[in-house]
């Protein structure tokens, strides 16, 4: 029916296709510098006790956003946009002035947030963004968008990038 070299050579079709699928990324899931998408579930879980913590006070959460450079270039890379020259490659002495810079702007944004209230998770770029209503200490309200990814090595989830909708 099959000669022998029929089979040795569909053996090496086959490894051929794996060979490129892996260099494709067909068979990978999208990261960057270990940040992986997370899932709805994940998201919907960190959400939740985002709303939680907020609820009994605790606004901390909120200095972490955006704070490493890479988890920023990380959301763009995953939704497969290049990367903004100014994440690419960063030097350490650049790394210190985004994390400075970040935390100084959500430590003053921090001190205004009064409550937050989870509008829903959407899927963006290749992984789950959170939506919220802030509700500053002013009254204002403004709808949040948090981007969520995770460490690959540890599965901690990390606020990559925080947009806003006035």
């Amino acid at each position: 029916m099959y000669a022998k070299g029929d089979f040795t050579m569909l053996r090496k079709l086959f490894l051929l296709l794996v060979l490129f699928s892996s260099v494709v990324g067909c068979s990978r899931s999208p990261s960057y510098k270990g940040y992986v998408p997370v899932t709805q579930e994940e998201a919907t879980a960190f959400a939740e006790q985002l709303v939680e913590r907020t609820s009994q006070g605790d606004t901390s959460w909120r200095l972490e956003i955006a704070v490493d450079i890479d988890a920023t270039a990380a959301v763009y890379s995953i939704a497969g946009i290049d990367i903004p020259i100014f994440c690419r490659n960063p030097s350490e002495q650049d790394r210190i002035e985004w994390k400075a810079m970040s935390e100084e702007w959500n430590k003053r944004a921090q001190q205004d947030l009064q409550e937050i209230r989870m509008k829903e998770i959407k899927e963006m770029g290749n992984t789950y963004i959170a939506v919220f209503d802030f509700v500053r200490k002013s009254g204002k309200t403004s709808e949040n968008y948090i981007t969520l990814l995770k460490k690959s090595d540890t599965g901690e989830i990390v606020m990559a990038g925080l947009g806003i909708k006035w």
